[in-house]
């Protein structure tokens, strides 16, 4: 799951834990109903539709989910630290209002790989913060 990038180890990005290669700016994927015709398995009715948005390093910043009569049905977005590290997430609900949000405080250890991170959820715009988890890894080198 890690790439050799300059003698240092670097993760693989969103886009490409997605399977995607090249710098891809969005991803569309949609979901239908199977539906057999003439012995044959054709596509449907679409079922919902997903919508992914990549920054320029592969990390993914939006997410939007489309129900089949093609009315938003969530969208989450997302921020990242320069290692890359996930920072906040916000929630929407489907009128386009936040549902909630979230950010996270990493701890690295020498190396530069993160340790520790808690996540917290905001709790009003003012910006009340409540610890919601802790992760902790324990990394042994040679």
């Amino acid at each position: 799951m890690r790439k050799k990038f300059e003698g240092k180890m670097r993760k693989k990005t969103d886009a490409q834990i997605a399977g995607l290669k090249g710098k891809v700016k969005t991803l569309e994927r949609s979901h239908f109903k199977a539906e057999i015709k003439g012995g044959k398995v054709e596509k449907g009715s679409l079922d919902n539709k997903h919508m992914y948005a990549y920054d320029d390093r592969g990390n993914q910043i939006e997410w939007k989910v489309y129900n089949s009569n093609r009315s938003l049905n969530l969208k989450h977005t997302y921020a990242y630290d320069d290692k890359g590290n996930k920072i906040e997430w916000k929630s929407y609900k489907d009128d386009g209002s936040l549902e909630a949000k979230y950010v996270f405080k990493y701890k690295y250890d020498s190396e530069g790989n993160w340790i520790e991170v808690i996540t917290f959820q905001v709790k009003s715009e003012g910006g009340k913060r409540e610890a919601k988890e802790i992760k902790e890894r324990k990394i042994t080198y040679y």
